[in-house]
């Protein structure tokens, strides 16, 4: 199988992965990233009410 990636697409994929892999270690994450993740906490929190 003969995938072919433009490198924005490579990124994108590196991004994601390093994102998982930062997840899955619990390590500290970024200053965006904890915005990202608060925000989507408090998403969850309404939608559960």
């Amino acid at each position: 199988m003969n995938i072919k990636l433009t490198p924005i697409e490579f990124l994108m994929m590196l991004a994601q992965a390093k994102y998982a892999f930062n997840m899955k270690k619990g390590e500290k994450l970024s200053k965006e990233d904890q915005i990202i993740q608060s925000s989507l906490k408090y998403i969850n929190q309404i939608a559960e009410a």
